[in-house]
């Protein structure tokens, strides 16, 4: 870090709840994070992953903002299904079924970054929502109240290492009813806003 500024960012492209959302997924998801081991994730921290850039160069930023060509379908998430991946100790919560609406942001979102030429994670998308890390143990899982959230738009996020875990950053917001069309944003967002 020279002169305060970093020379990579830890970037992710991803769905970003409301506060009323945050608040509907803490209480469904309450029974199994009390019943469950591990470390629970902050409501503040509550997102859906789209696409993980990882470190990029922060002149990368700029670039990313030519993402605003990706006009974001509205849709409806619903969010009905717990699940657990042994091999990485991540409880989450999901859709039972994606949305086409979803299946087409992230189709979007990754062609767009094939043209900019910026590597990201090629993975298979399963959309879900992290819950609570290091869950060795859990019990057995039954479906959760189901947390309908209406999505109309996403954002840019960096990971910045803290010392009692990383904090996210929304760095913009791509939406249709902004100014420009498809986005808004430029300044920092506190996540503790939603």
């Amino acid at each position: 870090m020279a002169n305060g500024v970093r020379a990579t960012r830890k970037l992710f492209f991803a769905l970003w709840p409301t506060d009323d959302i945050r608040t509907v997924l803490e209480a469904a998801s309450r029974s199994v994070l009390r019943t469950s081991s591990g470390r629970a994730v902050p409501a503040r921290h509550y997102h859906v992953t789209l696409a993980f850039l990882g470190d990029q160069p922060a002149e990368q930023v700029d670039r990313l903002t030519a993402m605003a060509s990706v006009a974001p379908p509205a849709f409806e998430l619903v969010l009905d299904r717990l699940g657990h991946w042994r091999r990485s100790q991540v409880l989450w919560i999901g859709p039972r079924e994606c949305p086409a609406g979803l299946t087409v942001l992230v189709g979007q979102i990754r062609t767009k970054l094939e043209v900019l030429g910026i590597s990201h994670d090629r993975r298979d998308f399963r959309p879900h929502l992290t819950l609570a890390r290091k869950v060795r143990t859990l019990p057995e899982l039954e479906a959760p109240p189901a947390v309908h959230w209406p999505v109309s738009d996403f954002v840019l996020v960096e990971s910045v290492a803290a010392p009692d875990g990383p904090a996210y950053e929304v760095i913009h917001r791509f939406a249709p009813d902004s100014p420009s069309g498809v986005f808004s944003g430029g300044s920092r967002h506190d996540p503790n806003q939603g």
